[in-house]
């Protein structure tokens, strides 16, 4: 990738990291009573009282949401799946998207309406762990998984283990044209944090730097002989997926960026899937998420 040196799990994005505050004590006592009576009553109290008080105020109460209290509680529900209530990792916005099942919609969407229970899936970018699990849940044969934030991976483990797919392969580390390590730079908006040092745009400065080991992308592709390819790296699909052996796959969904990536990184995509004999799927397709599937 240049820059953009192939990987998953990070590039631009693609990687996780904690956003604002964690929920207070208050927070949690009164969204757990509204959980025993309801999911939604209690994602709406904790919700309330954490927007009523403000990032300034939970910062400050602190407590809730800590990674040996998540299993307990509060949680957000969104599709029939629970997500521990963190507001350092699931801040408001993002929050309510969930609630109202807009998270990831359209890559939701494409996912579901493709997958077969035979298939085997890699996922480049395991985010909150969304897309996992509502895989898993539907029933694929194996489900993979690679994330580079070393800050995340507690969290994923927690929300595949409360959804009852704690058997997904999750990965710590990127996806290259190459094995070794490489710096990953941490921001306070995981969906800024990349290998890029400075990718411009509004991503922030880097809050941290971490040595991040990368696989070869064909190595682990030829290990895991995946059928299915979910990927969302926020730019990096450009250079990663040409470096991929995408022979074995029946499908693939790709959100593209191509405000990062531009139509030259469009066209290295297109051309990948279609020197693998993968064809763009219109009825599957939506934007920038787009579906490529074989013999169709």
């Amino acid at each position: 990738m240049g820059k953009r040196a192939g990987a998953a799990g990070g590039k631009r994005a693609g990687a996780q990291v904690a956003e604002v505050a964690d929920p207070g004590s208050a927070d949690a006592g009164g969204a757990q009573a509204a959980d025993a009576a309801s999911p939604d009553a209690a994602d709406a109290a904790g919700a309330q009282a954490v927007d009523a008080a403000g990032p300034d105020a939970v910062d400050a109460a602190g407590g809730a949401g800590v990674a040996d209290g998540w299993d307990a509680g509060p949680f957000i529900h969104a599709k029939g799946m629970r997500f521990p209530r963190d507001d350092r990792i699931i801040p408001p916005k993002r929050r309510r998207l969930l609630r109202e099942g807009r998270y990831e919609e359209k890559e939701h969407a494409a996912i579901m309406a493709a997958l077969r229970p035979d298939d085997v899936v890699i996922e480049l970018g395991a985010g909150i762990g969304y897309i996992s699990t509502a895989v898993a849940r539907k029933g694929a044969r194996a489900v993979h998984t690679f994330e580079a934030n070393s800050a995340m991976i507690p969290y994923i483990r927690a929300v595949h283990r409360l959804n009852g797919v704690a058997d997904v392969a999750l990965t710590h580390g990127v996806l290259g044209a190459s094995a070794g390590r490489v710096p990953f730079y941490v921001r306070r908006d995981f969906t800024a944090s990349s290998l890029d040092a400075d990718p411009g745009g509004r991503k922030g400065p880097a809050v941290a730097v971490e040595e991040v080991e990368m696989l070869d992308i064909r190595a682990v592709f030829a290990e895991i002989a995946p059928t299915f390819l979910v990927c969302d790296i926020e730019g990096a699909e450009a250079d990663l997926i040409p470096a991929a052996d995408l022979s074995g796959l029946r499908c693939a969904v790709v959100e593209l960026h191509p405000q990062w990536i531009g139509a030259a990184g469009v066209a290295a995509v297109f051309g990948a899937m279609a020197a693998a004999g993968l064809t763009y799927f219109p009825r599957g397709s939506q934007g920038k998420v787009v579906t490529f599937r074989r013999h169709w």
